[in-house]
């Protein structure tokens, strides 16, 4: 069984590092063309369109970050139940006793408990059941943080795309008026995102 708790903490070690060579430690942001110069009509067009879509762009960098930033924190989460099972499994492995072939378990169970005092026992007892919350609250926390992290990156993803096409229907428009338009609905749908 110690040899088994020692095999999981060097998974968990092989997969710390493997992660930390394979994945980056800070987000990778989509880059997301300018305006340049549209056929947006009037002065005060462009300068709503710059405002909407600078604006547009921090709320989707914001997001992307933040994406990432749960998605570490739900690995760090994961690393460290996974941990906390192995620390389980060690603290079995010392303090347990193998069945012999063809024993009673539960004469085994009465000779164990003969061999220690009922106190040290109990007290290990405490010390594995608390482990094993914490290992448990930590799958339901990684889990929450996985989530939050797809609903971000998803909202990234949909202002990045709303972003190129309100780019894309901003210097198509044929006047000020269908201009200014564009640029409300994209500080609209911003807004809606943040």
């Amino acid at each position: 069984m110690e040899l088994l708790g020692f095999a999981l903490l060097a998974i968990l070690i092989i997969w710390v590092a493997a992660t930390l060579v394979t994945q980056p430690l800070s987000a990778r942001l989509p880059q997301v063309l300018g305006l340049g110069r549209g056929l947006g009509g009037t002065e005060m067009a462009a300068k709503e369109m710059e405002s909407a879509f600078e604006r547009a762009k921090q709320v989707m960098s914001a997001k992307y970050v933040g994406a990432h930033r749960y998605q570490w924190s739900s690995q760090l989460v994961d690393w460290a139940g996974f941990g906390l099972t192995s620390a389980i499994t060690l603290i079995a492995g010392a303090l347990g006793r193998a069945l012999r072939t063809g024993e009673d378990p539960a004469s085994a169970v009465r000779e164990a408990l003969e061999a220690q005092t009922a106190t040290s026992t109990r007290r290990w007892a405490n010390i594995v059941g608390a482990i094993a919350a914490t290992a448990s609250i930590m799958i339901g926390l990684s889990s929450r943080l996985q989530s939050e992290s797809q609903r971000q990156l998803g909202q990234a993803e949909n202002l990045r795309q709303l972003i190129t096409s309100a780019r894309k229907d901003y210097l198509s428009a044929p006047g000020p008026e269908e201009a200014l338009a564009v640029a409300t609905n994209l500080d609209a749908e911003t807004r809606k995102n943040e």
